[in-house]
């Protein structure tokens, strides 16, 4: 693993695995080494860290994700020390790499940004709407960030239909799980999923093993997720990151920041989710 800096920022690029235990790599998560840090999500093998600190040396540890969890990080990379833009042009910076075995940090990190960048379509689920298939918009929400797929929002309306919903009538998550296991949504079929509580703690340790998690919100009459106002109602989110500040939740095509506060009145339940392109 080799990190090269910048303004702010780092550069990192590593080798994929040579084993992926029987389900392809979905993405890496890169950690600031020896830091209990954010851990920043990439899908590919070269990835540029932002939000460092100019004068500050770094080092790195890279670790992959697939269906079935997060893998051993690798060993850390070589020192860098980002920098601002000078006037004139420095002189060549030679990295080396190292294979030296080294132990997992451990730690929850403050903060979990999830896929930087990332966006998503909406499935039909759109604010401020009250009813939509947001189960359904939530499946498609994270076989996206977790599988790399790319669910056809006409496809997902169709299964949305065969399911029970209607323009409305959504859906219970019991019956998303018994189609999502039974039928497939896009191609793709639940085999498990795990409960958790619904604390700041079980979100930091949900979205560590899972990646990203399906949840429940139910609201009353004057609520927030984020900024926006909702209406009294149920809703399924994806939460795939979280900050000081509370989790990260995908919904109606974008990515909010809700508060601890708002996340605490409004989450009723949250899954950890198994599967696959198998059915079942």
């Amino acid at each position: 693993m080799t990190a090269i800096s910048g303004d702010n920022a780092a550069t990192v690029s590593f080798v994929a695995p040579s084993s992926n235990g029987g389900s392809r790599v979905t993405k890496y998560y890169i950690e600031e080494y020896g830091r209990n840090s954010s851990i920043r999500r990439c899908v590919s093998i070269r990835c540029t860290v932002l939000g460092l600190s100019n004068g500050v040396g770094y080092r790195f540890a890279v670790a992959a994700i697939n269906r079935f969890g997060r893998g051993a990080y690798s060993a850390p990379s070589n020192v860098v020390t980002p920098t601002a833009p000078s006037s004139t042009i420095p002189p060549p910076t030679t990295t080396t790499t190292t294979t030296t075995t080294t132990t997992t940090p451990t730690g929850i990190p403050a903060s979990d940004y999830g896929p930087q960048g990332e966006t998503y379509q909406t499935y039909g689920n759109v604010y401020p709407a009250d009813l939509g298939d947001c189960t359904f918009a939530g499946a498609a929400n994270w076989e996206q960030i977790i599988l790399g797929a790319n669910p056809d929002p006409t496809v997902i309306g169709y299964e949305f239909a065969q399911a029970g919903g209607s323009a409305t009538d959504g859906l219970l998550m019991s019956q998303l799980f018994n189609y999502w296991y039974v039928d497939g949504i896009a191609g793709y079929y639940l085999h498990g999923y795990t409960s958790y509580y619904t604390d700041q703690v079980d979100v930091e340790n949900g979205v560590l093993d899972y990646g990203a998690m399906i949840a429940s919100l139910n609201f009353v009459t004057g609520d927030y997720i984020g900024t926006q106002q909702v209406n009294a109602g149920g809703h399924i989110v994806v939460v795939d990151g979280y900050t000081p500040e509370g989790p990260l939740v995908v919904t109606w095509g974008t990515t909010i920041q809700m508060s601890w506060q708002q996340w605490n009145a409004e989450a009723t339940a949250m899954y950890g989710i198994n599967a696959s392109s198998t059915p079942n």
